[in-house]
């Protein structure tokens, strides 16, 4: 029969996780049951008591964001979704390090989870293999009760509790360049664009396809600061793009998009302002090398040049583009310094 013990009993807990033990505890999710990183027996024993496939993978809780590192490749993408949502109802999908013991897989799961005693239980206990407390195929628990009417006798001891949610962590392939939501929780759109920043301004000319692009950097998470215009009556284009582009030089946003007509118009306003590097870009090819090679921090399009589909694979392409730095430091510095003179 199945132990219940009580949060307060903490140390109890800890001695059979140490011993291989199984247990079960609420989370800011669904109950999750589990047992100390590491050892085989008591992964053996987990996997046993919820009928389940080796096949399947086990997440790894950790307590800390520098835990991450010890285990996983972390992009610098990947560390953006870590500080935004981590601690969190999220799931991180990582290629693992070769030191990480083989299963035969090539990435793992890892989770920080945002309840002050799972935290503390993984700080004393150390980093554990959990997943849902229930059977294989069975609905997920969220109380004791529940936990035994499903694991009773099949694990050594449940913290009694209730949990917060009963919808299970968001889960994201990280370990490639094209983040995928694998299954959505309460999370359910990210690609990259967090704590990100971006100026954005057009004309008369340029407003439908300003719109199109806010749209998609929105749904990717940037927040985007619109300096106009906002109707398709007849302006200038100075007025608007200068307007981004101090922005940017100024360091209130990190990267801005200006759109026109033909995207001339803005791209050399913008250019006019000390420490912007902006791009006018109608193919993707360019768009890349444009972030990879000149470190731009604008990029300029044209409605009447390009087409919607078009111009979302160029903003695409330029945003998930890192700068290459190396032999286009100096390069880059002699064109800022033209600034100067």
């Amino acid at each position: 029969m199945t132990k219940v013990v009580s949060v307060d009993e903490i140390e109890e807990v800890c001695n059979i996780i140490e011993c291989n033990g199984v247990v079960a505890f609420p989370t800011e999710t669904v109950y999750g049951v589990g047992v100390k990183f590491g050892s085989k027996i008591a992964l053996d024993k987990l996997m046993e008591a919820k009928n389940r496939d080796y096949s399947k993978a086990i997440t790894l809780m950790v307590a800390d964001e520098k835990d991450i590192e010890k285990y996983a490749f972390v992009s610098d993408d990947a560390k953006k979704i870590v500080q935004a949502f981590m601690p969190g109802m999220i799931t991180l999908v990582f290629k693992k390090k070769d030191t990480v013991d083989p299963n035969g897989k090539e990435t793992i799961g890892i989770r920080i989870p945002d309840d002050q005693y799972v935290l503390t239980l993984l700080k004393k206990a150390g980093p554990m293999l959990v997943t849902s407390a229930n059977l294989s195929n069975h609905p997920n628990t969220t109380s004791t009760k529940e936990v035994l009417n499903q694991l009773d006798g099949r694990i050594d001891l449940v913290v009694d509790g209730q949990t917060t949610d009963n919808v299970a962590s968001t889960v994201v392939d990280v370990s490639r360049n094209e983040m995928k939501i694998l299954r959505e929780g309460k999370i359910t759109e990210y690609t990259g664009g967090i704590e990100m920043k971006i100026a954005v301004a057009c004309d008369h000319g340029g407003l439908r396809l300003k719109n199109v692009l806010i749209e998609e950097m929105k749904k990717q998470g940037y927040e985007v600061v619109d300096f106009g215009t906002y109707n398709e009556e007849s302006c200038d284009y100075p007025d608007y793009a200068s307007k981004a582009a101090k922005a940017v030089a100024l360091g209130e946003c990190e990267k801005g998009v200006v759109v026109c007509g033909t995207g001339i118009g803005v791209s050399i306003t913008c250019n006019k302002v000390n420490g912007i590097r902006c791009a006018l870009v109608h193919d993707v090819f360019s768009a890349k090398a444009t972030r990879a090679h000149n470190d731009s921090n604008m990029i300029a399009m044209g409605q009447r040049v390009i087409g919607e589909g078009l111009a979302l694979e160029i903003l695409n392409a330029w945003l998930s583009t890192d700068y290459e730095g190396g032999r286009h430091d100096a390069r880059i510095q002699k064109v800022m310094a033209l600034e100067e003179e």
